[in-house]
């Protein structure tokens, strides 16, 4: 049934404008600070398979990190332009969480 949908929404992005999925990590994702591909909740292959580009939004389980999140991009088929940083393609870095407000920040 999930793939169905994803596959329904990637055609749609294909014709009409970017579709954005989004979904939660599976219990084995919990206190893992860079999420992967097999993380994700209730699918084998099929959320996988149909997304050009996957970010994982991991957090520790320790409170003195309580607002430190884990951003791992796991899957990037997009291969940008003349000044993307081939570097940062499948990233992994960590972000200060501003609840108050609902941004990530850079931690510098």
């Amino acid at each position: 049934m999930y793939g169905k949908i994803y596959q329904w929404a990637r055609e749609l992005a294909k014709v009409y404008c970017p579709v954005i999925g989004v979904c939660q990590a599976s219990g084995e994702g919990e206190g893992v600070q860079y999420l992967n591909m097999a993380h994700v909740a209730n699918a084998r292959t099929a959320k996988q398979a149909e997304a050009d580009w996957i970010l994982g939004i991991g957090k520790q389980d320790n409170p003195d990190f309580e607002r430190i999140r884990y951003f791992s991009v796991s899957k990037n088929k997009l291969l940008g332009d003349t000044d993307t940083d081939p570097q940062k393609r499948h990233l992994r870095t960590e972000v200060l969480l501003k609840a108050d407000i609902a941004r990530y920040e850079d931690i510098l």
